[in-house]
């Protein structure tokens, strides 16, 4: 069950932008992740859920005039819970317990947010265009009119928040990537999301989209056996549209090293009755549905002509 800490009116705006506020938020998290590693893992296949983090400090809540709702609106709302099981057949699991309004592991440790940065470099630095929309490594609105701050964020707070909780998220990512590839040769990162039911023109989006960075993430077998299992399922996928895959399926899925990363965005639609934000009825159907999906995905690369060897 997420956890909602009401938010405390009669802290000042300088208690809720102090350093121990910033200090509050992050030692919230304990763990910052969910981790279930098997000791000898049965599949190269490693699920992880970054956005489904659903604690909301009182800390957090304080220095933000955005309600609970709203605030929730861009998680991947039980993401976790569709994949966790999965973690009984073998499969390593990880899972970050923050919400991506705090920080965003799917963005590079560098997005910061340009008010913020600029309080501590006196020369030109780079921004990339999430950073720029406010949407980089620790966020600053959920929607182009929505600032989840009213005042820039200090880069002291964005700087704790990448250190206890950005780091470790990769450190442990990383630790089962390299573990899985010392034990099968290979590793297959699942980045697993959901994604709203449409798309920015009303146009009603996929089931599911598979996002291998145009290819360059995965080996094309390996995407078009996952894709053509969940169609065997009855669910329309597409392949990187609209989503291709973000920092983490970039940053991981380098095929010619035996790594590689797909990123799975899940209609809410499926699942999820977003006014309420909570499962309804079908989200039982589509947990056992994946989860036997992923199962014959893995049961793939049991064959002796592996895609690993492509």
């Amino acid at each position: 069950m997420w956890t909602f800490l009401g938010k405390n009116k009669h802290r000042s705006k300088s208690q809720t932008m102090s350093l121990a506020s910033a200090r509050d938020i992050v030692n919230a998290f304990t763990p910052v992740y969910e981790q279930i590693a098997p000791p000898t893992p049965s599949s190269p296949i490693i699920l992880a859920s970054p956005h489904s983090g659903r604690l909301y400090p009182e800390a957090f809540l304080a220095q933000t005039g955005l309600s609970l709702a709203t605030l929730r609106r861009v998680e991947d709302a039980f993401v976790d819970d569709i994949f966790r099981p999965l973690a009984a057949h073998g499969f390593s699991f990880l899972s970050a317990n923050f919400p991506r309004v705090i920080t965003d592991v799917n963005r590079s440790a560098d997005e910061w947010p340009p008010e913020s940065k600029a309080q501590i470099s006196k020369r030109p630095f780079s921004i990339s265009p999430r950073a720029r929309a406010g949407l980089g490594v620790v966020p600053m609105r959920v929607a182009v009119h929505e600032n989840i701050y009213e005042d820039v964020l200090p880069a002291a707070h964005v700087a704790l928040r990448i250190k206890r909780l950005h780091v470790p998220y990769h450190k442990a990512l990383s630790g089962l990537l390299n573990h899985t590839k010392t034990k099968f040769g290979r590793a297959v990162l699942l980045d697993c999301h959901s994604m709203p039911a449409l798309g920015e023109n009303g146009q009603r989006n996929a089931d599911i989209v598979l996002g291998n960075r145009f290819g360059e993430a995965c080996h094309g077998q390996t995407i078009d056996t996952l894709r053509s299992i969940l169609q065997g399922f009855g669910y329309d996928v597409r392949l990187n549209d609209p989503y291709a895959g973000g920092y983490v399926t970039a940053h991981y899925g380098k095929p010619h090293t035996g790594t590689e990363a797909i990123q799975i965005e899940i209609n809410k639609d499926l699942y999820l009755d977003t006014s309420a934000l909570l499962p309804h009825q079908g989200m039982e159907k589509l947990a056992r549905n994946l989860q036997s999906a992923i199962l014959q995905f893995a049961h793939e690369f049991e064959r002796p002509a592996d895609i690993a060897a492509q």
